[in-house]
């Protein structure tokens, strides 16, 4: 594929980023440099949209693609400046339909995406009007260029980047017509890939170290993701009733009180304590460092201090992650002053996203060379899934409340497990007519009504935890985690 551009992490000074994505343009005939005008918007993006740092790297990816359509398209074929006019509808055109600079037919999301990253782009930089004095020479003529098409766009009675798709555009010749319009959506339910219930023990028995053991059962039994999981501090985890009690909150807006290093008591956002008390920043805010950690949006228990609680599916899973903690925070954890993440490395560091998604293959791995199994692809995230999947189709809770345990924004993104295969659709129908039968609503002869009370008796129960999982690891008996405190 033709282009000018790259994209680099650049580090910056600033309070709340230390890097930045940054496009670094080398057209013809032209020093490379780093775009001015792109740089502005990404600080713009990263101060005032509050995006993530690969979201900013996902729209320069975009408007990396419209400097190569400028550079490489319409600068060597524009004969004046009145064919830069219908500049940004070509482009959104060519993009669109491919087999420009060898780009490839674009699917409707990446369209979509970057119909809206190019629009926003263009706004910002119709701003920049009264700073263009302050621009390079190199990019004055891009940013003309811009602003005059973005102007003509929003006059067009069609237009790709206000209004609809159009059916003909200029510089026909430039690309080639896409044979078959866009693809219509699939109907029916997408069909997801959970942990298999019945490895999920063997997975944690399998694993000998006390902090992936720890991270296995929050993933599977608590159905968090990685990135909600990494982000977790030492003050989020408490015992509570013999329980392990874990918040988990938005890791630099979200509410929280501490004490300070005077002793008194202060309140504020989690920024504000990793700022004040360690000199950190939130993980969400280190851009390309390797200490970097992600954070999709999740519906809080709390609005108001964006904060909820991670809820367990099995009352043993709580009372096991209680003993863990204490073997945790007594062998591994220790009290590692410089930060207060909960999960930590060999060096006593906060662990990396990396790390843990590297712990949880590695653990699967070891599961699928010891007993012969293919978990086919199943690695983290499916675990996730097994949340889902326990919830809805074993204990058949509610939809709205599996929503709520998984912090879910959009109820599609829990109704994906309420998916019934041919299989359990065949068994509800033949329960229920053994149903009917034992209550006389359909005639059955006594033999058969015995035969169908014998199979509602032998149906499968949901296996029960190991017994290990209530051992204490400090004597080897059984303990009792009512007893045990903060």
């Amino acid at each position: 594929m033709n282009t000018i551009h790259t994209v680099i992490h650049l580090g910056i000074s600033a309070p709340d980023y230390e890097t930045m994505p940054t496009l670094i343009l080398f057209p013809e005939g032209v020093e490379p440099h780093a775009s001015f005008i792109v740089a502005r918007y990404a600080r713009y993006l990263q101060k005032e949209g509050h995006a993530s740092y690969a979201t900013i790297k996902r729209d320069l990816h975009y408007i990396g693609l419209l400097f190569d359509y400028y550079y490489l398209v319409v600068k060597p074929n524009a004969k004046n400046t009145n064919d830069w006019e219908m500049f940004i509808e070509d482009f959104l055109s060519a993009f669109d339909k491919g087999a420009v600079l060898g780009w490839r037919a674009a699917k409707t999301a990446d369209y979509t995406y970057c119909k809206n990253t190019t629009k926003q782009f263009c706004q910002f930089v119709s701003g920049l009007k009264s700073s263009r004095k302050l621009l390079p020479a190199e990019e004055k003529d891009l940013e003309y260029s811009i602003n005059r098409s973005y102007e003509y766009c929003a006059h067009l009675k069609t237009s790709l980047l206000f209004h609809i798709k159009r059916k003909s555009h200029s510089m026909k010749d430039s690309h080639k017509s896409k044979k078959r319009g866009r693809r219509r959506a699939k109907s029916g339910a997408t069909v997801v890939k959970y942990f298999p219930p019945e490895y999920v023990p063997l997975l944690i028995e399998e694993t000998t170290n006390v902090r992936d053991k720890i991270i296995l059962l929050m993933a599977a039994y608590g159905g968090r993701r990685q990135c909600e999981i990494i982000q977790i501090l030492i003050n989020d985890v408490e015992p509570v009733n013999g329980r392990l009690h874990v918040t988990l909150a938005h890791p630099e807006t979200s509410s929280m009180y501490w004490l300070c290093k005077a002793g008194k008591k202060r309140t504020g956002t989690r920024g504000e304590f990793l700022k004040t008390m360690y000199g950190l920043k939130p993980r969400i805010n280190l851009g390309a460092l390797s200490s970097s950690a992600g954070w999709k949006g999740i519906k809080y228990d709390d609005k108001n201090t964006e904060t909820s609680i991670m809820w367990f599916i099995r009352e043993e899973v709580e009372r096991y992650l209680l003993t863990l903690h204490i073997q945790y925070m007594e062998e591994v954890r220790g009290e590692y002053s410089h930060h207060p993440y909960y999960f930590v490395n060999q060096n006593g560091d906060p662990m990396t996203q990396k790390s843990m998604s590297k712990a949880i293959h590695s653990a699967c791995k070891r599961l699928e060379k010891k007993y012969g199994i293919n978990l086919d692809g199943r690695r983290g995230h499916s675990l996730r899934h097994h949340y889902g999947f326990y919830c809805a189709d074993v204990l058949q809770m509610d939809l709205l409340m599996i929503r709520k345990y998984m912090g879910h924004k959009q109820l599609s993104s829990t109704a994906i497990y309420t998916h019934i295969s041919p299989e359990k659709a065949r068994q509800v129908i033949q329960n229920a007519q053994d149903k009917a039968k034992l209550e006389d609503r359909i005639d059955a002869d006594i033999e058969e009504r015995l035969q169908i009370q014998q199979r509602f008796e032998n149906q499968p129960a949901i296996a029960k935890l190991p017994n290990s999982w209530m051992t204490s690891w400090l004597t080897g008996e059984e303990i009792d985690t009512m007893l045990i405190h903060r």
